[in-house]
């Protein structure tokens, strides 16, 4: 007990000094460049009323959620398919390490490029940038498959989907297991970015950060380094 009372208590005690140092920042600085925690609150809190902050926080979740299981689906299928053929394997693992580290933000620039500003190249940018995880987990759940399931489809005469539906996703279950924390951050994060270039180029919908004034919104990594003037919400 008492070791949660202190653990509270740092914890308490560090948030302050967190909002203690933000704030002589802010008053150091622009408002514009740093508003301060008060500005900020003041403005979460008209968004939230107005139920603007849950309209632009849905888009941006249902943006994840489809990106998500869309890189689920295509990266399923084609890790299943590397793990179980080394031939397929060999050809095809540059190309995986080639994506593996290509930077988010490059994909994010690149699908703007080749789709426009719309949702598909929102959605296309986050599942790009997951796919590859996803094969390699995949991919090495295919390959500690085990043989002898293998031959006690052949024996029964299973068809490709009942040995797929009854053998193989069993065993593929750990690794399908979904596991956010790694992923789902950086999924939201991408999406935040998205978001954040619609609202710095005027599309469909605003990004979630707000400045000092409760009618201007900057977009603060898209903006970088010279202050153009807020946009408006109205």
């Amino acid at each position: 007990m008492a070791r949660s009372n202190r653990r509270t208590a740092t914890l308490a005690l560090s948030i302050a000094l967190f909002i203690v140092i933000w704030q002589i920042l802010a008053s150091a600085v622009d408002d514009r460049v740093l508003p301060g925690p008060a500005a900020v609150l003041r403005v979460l809190w008209l968004d939230t009323v107005s139920g603007e902050l849950a309209y632009h926080l849905g888009v941006t979740l249902a943006r994840v959620a489809v990106s998500f299981g869309l890189a689920m689906i295509v990266g399923s299928s084609i890790g299943l398919v590397m793990g179980r053929s080394a031939r397929v394997d060999r050809f095809f693992d540059s190309w995986l390490i080639l994506f593996l580290n290509i930077p988010a933000l490059v994909t994010i620039v690149l699908c703007y490029v080749w789709f426009g500003l719309s949702e598909v190249a929102a959605v296309t940018a986050v599942a790009i940038n997951k796919i590859p995880n996803v094969v390699v987990t995949i991919r090495e759940g295919a390959r500690a498959l085990d043989p002898a399931y293998a031959k006690l489809a052949r024996v029964y005469r299973l068809g490709r989907w009942q040995t797929l539906r009854h053998i193989v996703l069993p065993q593929l279950a750990p690794f399908l297991r979904p596991r956010p924390a790694p992923d789902w951050p950086w999924s939201g994060r991408s999406s935040w970015w998205l978001s954040s270039w619609d609202a710095a180029t005027g599309s469909d919908f605003n990004c979630i950060s707000f400045s000092s004034c409760s009618t201007c919104r900057v977009s603060w990594p898209i903006r970088s380094p010279s202050w153009p003037s807020c946009r408006s919400s109205n």
